[in-house]
């Protein structure tokens, strides 16, 4: 067989291609941040030279100020404009990424990520890590006006300069010092919120589960701890953040305050010219607003660098099922074999399920089923030989043997939407679904609903009972016209007369395609060929369900 050109590896692009429009905002907003440098040399120039001159030198000192400030305003409106934009596009692009590669069929490698972790990242995080681009809008202008600042200060007054860069030089390293234990508070801070935010979707998923088990309060309960863990992060977070600001705006003012206490000095004996200390307060108050702009950076620094951390690990993360190297022949008639399976609770697992048959399955255990479920979908790896069509499921590429051998699950969710989204998307689906909605027996729930299969369902079908839920998921597993379906607990939620008609409807959906069913649903069995019951990882017995209704073990099973 050839090779494929599929990799298996998973999207990893970080889109985050913004780096033209960042540097030409942040180009921008250093022309603005720079006119607030020249602003106080006019004037202390104005001073100077005007004072006892005519009215028209004056005027003329004015008119240069106002070309300034509409050019300061300009480039102003212009780069923050530009990085904002840009800042919602990285954002964007990033939301993408992680939703691509959180829906890749190759899955995670390691520990499993909580739904409402992957919310939070996804809604957050990338937020908080394209908030880059407002610290890049922030800082070059900051370090240009600084320096340009300095540079005008050292043809005003040496000592100025040099007591200015002193003081300039602690409050960075301040700044540095109390930075690393803010990067510390923020990361505890969003591990909090994780938390909670994992709590909270696992509440709202099992909330019919919790209610139906009277654990209400035990829930609060835990949710209230967690809370509570995450307001004492948050509260540590913002106490560092105040010490943070505290320090840094304290000593840009007593910077300020050295700086006016040697410049009137020196004017009052005689070494400065008065313009010259308001050109040299006006550039240490620039200079002053460009440090507390910088340092002010620090916390949004940290927070994008805990969220640049969580997204990496997910961007990045191993895929958990690889592709096969091998490109399959065309689609066979869907014949299954199972030989020497190792996977989780199965020990040397045999089956045979011939081209087009139905094989009943019932699981002694829900450890045998999952595990089973597991290597048939390529969610998990496993020992021994699979051979779908003749061909090793695990030598397939993903897509190719996902399309060909469907696993539909129990559990499946529903996604908001119309009920015949849900079941067949696309042009001309009522057609193409027809025959599996009135199989499942989804035309009678839609009886019921105000639009029929126009009815708009909720999220996860919270709008249908479990038994509705059920039937729609049902539908769609039957519309992909597998050449091997299959189903688990395809009926588990429904009332007996429900169930007997549906088990109906799937033997003669499926005629003639290979479909497995792992249940205990006696209605369905009975219309399988096989019932193989597995028992300790292995197959226990086999038969028709008639021959094995007479079996204790196989009556407690499926009878009780």
């Amino acid at each position: 067989m050839a090779r494929s050109d599929a990799r298996g590896r998973p999207p990893r692009t970080a889109a985050e291609g913004q780096s033209v429009p960042v540097a030409a905002s942040s180009l921008l907003l250093a022309v603005h941040q720079s006119g607030y440098v020249v602003v106080p040399l006019l004037v202390g120039a104005a001073v100077d030279t005007a004072l006892g001159e005519s009215p028209t030198v004056l005027l003329r000192w004015c008119a240069a100020l106002a070309a300034v400030f509409v050019l300061t305003a300009v480039t102003g409106a212009l780069g923050s404009r530009l990085n904002y934009a840009a800042e919602l596009a990285w954002a964007h692009g990033l939301r993408i990424a992680l939703v691509r590669r959180i829906l890749s069929p190759h899955g995670f490698a390691g520990p499993g990520r909580s739904d409402g972790g992957l919310t939070t990242l996804v809604l957050r995080d990338t937020q908080q890590r394209a908030g880059l681009a407002t610290v890049a809008g922030t800082v070059v202008p900051a370090l240009v006006s600084m320096v340009i600042g300095f540079a005008a200060l050292l043809t005003v007054s040496l000592t100025l300069a040099a007591l200015l860069a002193a003081g300039v030089a602690t409050t960075l390293l301040l700044s540095r010092l109390l930075s690393r234990r803010l990067i510390a508070r923020v990361d505890a801070e969003r591990g909090g919120l994780l938390g909670i935010g994992a709590q909270a979707e696992d509440l709202l998923t099992g909330l019919r589960t919790l209610k139906g088990f009277h654990a209400e309060a035990e829930s609060v309960e835990r949710y209230r701890r967690l809370s509570r863990d995450a307001v004492r992060s948050r509260v540590a977070a913002i106490r560092w953040e105040s010490a943070y600001r505290a320090v840094n705006s304290a000593a840009s003012g007593l910077l300020l305050v050295a700086v006016i206490w040697f410049g009137g000095s020196a004017v009052l004996d005689g070494t400065m010219t008065v313009g010259r200390l308001v050109g040299s307060v006006g550039l240490v108050q620039v200079i002053a607003t460009a440090l507390d702009r910088l340092t002010s950076m620090g916390t949004l620094i940290a927070r994008a660098s805990s969220s640049r951390t969580a997204i990496d690990e997910v961007l990045r993360a191993p895929a958990g099922v690889s592709d096969g190297p091998l490109t399959p022949p065309a689609s066979g008639p869907g014949g299954l074999r199972l030989r020497g399976v190792r996977s989780g609770p199965l020990r040397g697992f045999d089956l045979d399920v011939p081209a087009g048959s139905h094989v009943g399955i019932v699981a002694r255990t829900d450890g045998d089923s999952d595990a089973l479920l597991d290597l048939l979908a390529r969610e998990s790896g496993y020992g021994g030989s699979v051979l779908l069509d003749g061909v090793e499921l695990r030598q397939m590429p993903l897509a190719a043997a996902r399309d060909r051998l469907v696993v539909s699950r129990h559990d499946a969710e529903l996604f908001p939407g119309t009920v015949l989204e849900n079941v067949a998307p696309g042009q001309d689906a009522r057609r193409r679904a027809g025959p599996y909605i009135r199989a499942a027996a989804v035309d009678e729930v839609t009886r019921g609903l105000p639009d029929g299969l126009g009815t708009e369902i909720t999220e996860r079908g919270r709008s249908l009972s479990g038994g509705q839920r059920q039937r729609v998921v049902l539908a769609r597993a039957l519309a992909t016209e597998a050449p091997v379906l299959v189903l688990a607990d395809p009926l588990s939620a429904t009332d007996a007369a429900t169930e007997h008609r549906v088990a109906l409807g799937i033997h003669r959906a499926r005629a003639g395609r290979t479909t497995l069913l792992l249940t205990s649903s006696p209605a369905v069995l009975a219309g399988c060929d096989r019932v193989v019951v597995l028992d300790g990882g292995q197959v226990g017995f086999a038969g028709t369900h008639a021959e094995l209704s007479h079996r204790p073990e196989y009556a407690s099973a499926v009878f009780a």
